[in-house]
């Protein structure tokens, strides 16, 4: 709930609301004299928006039931996978926020775009969760490494990880092959295997001409969103506008 969220951020007095029995500090103040992480905080509501705003502009916070605001020194790294632009257009996010955190944006391409993390990604994750069981780690093969390689990952970073839990879970010290792996990597590979190939024309192609209408066909698909442009045809954003630069479309 939104009082929730908000005192989660922001602490909140005894008796401030129904369950609130004693004191609590919060995450900001709790983090003062460091970096505190919000992650996804395209999620929270206009209300609590604005109440961080305020924090960011003023360096004060105010606990739910207080009435004496307290200075935190606190450095905020904020993450969210939403394309917040789209959101402020949309009046979900606020555009004054959405300003106040483009101080040093960092684009990360989704994991889709970055296949060369995959294979060191996944390792990593399973050494962890190798760990944590005390099992072994399992050996896959380089036919289930290429299947995982290509998978298009729509849940990035977390469906791999998941994806190692699952594997040093069940596959414990042996062979995983394409067999051994979930359903959803499989089907995407039989998509993959099943679509039809372009046919080059004896005449020949204007390569340029059908780029540049994929450029020009995505962003219409999209409303002019560069960023879910980018992704439709799966290139960085980076990549999109370096594109979209070359041949000239606004």
């Amino acid at each position: 709930s939104e009082s929730l969220a908000e005192s989660q951020l922001f602490g909140h007095k005894r008796g401030a609301f129904t369950g609130a029995q004693v004191d609590y500090a919060g995450i900001i103040r709790s983090a003062d004299g460091g970096t505190l992480f919000l992650d996804e905080i395209a999620e929270l509501s206009l209300p609590v928006q604005a109440k961080l705003l305020r924090f960011l502009e003023t360096g004060e916070i105010l606990s739910l039931g207080d009435t004496r605001a307290e200075r935190v020194d606190v450095r905020l790294v904020a993450a969210t996978h939403r394309d917040l632009a789209a959101l402020v257009v949309e009046g979900r996010f606020r555009a004054d926020l959405f300003y106040r955190l483009q101080v040093v944006p960092i684009e990360l391409p989704p994991l889709r775009a970055r296949q060369g993390d995959i294979d060191w990604l996944l390792a990593r994750f399973m050494a962890e969760f190798a760990q944590r069981y005390d099992s072994h780690l399992p050996r896959l093969t380089a036919t289930a490494r290429g299947v995982i390689r290509r998978h298009p990952w729509p849940g990035n970073v977390r469906e791999l990880r998941n994806l190692a839990e699952r594997l040093v879970i069940l596959h414990s010290g042996r062979a995983v092959d394409v067999d051994n792996l979930p359903h959803e990597l499989r089907s995407a590979q039989l998509d993959v295997v099943k679509s039809p190939r372009f046919n080059l024309p004896e005449n020949g192609v204007d390569l340029e001409a059908i780029e540049s209408d994929l450029l020009r066909q995505a962003l219409a698909r999209t409303g002019g969103n560069k960023s879910r442009a980018a992704r439709l045809l799966n290139l960085s954003r980076d990549t999109f506008l370096y594109r979209l630069k070359k041949f000239s479309i606004q």
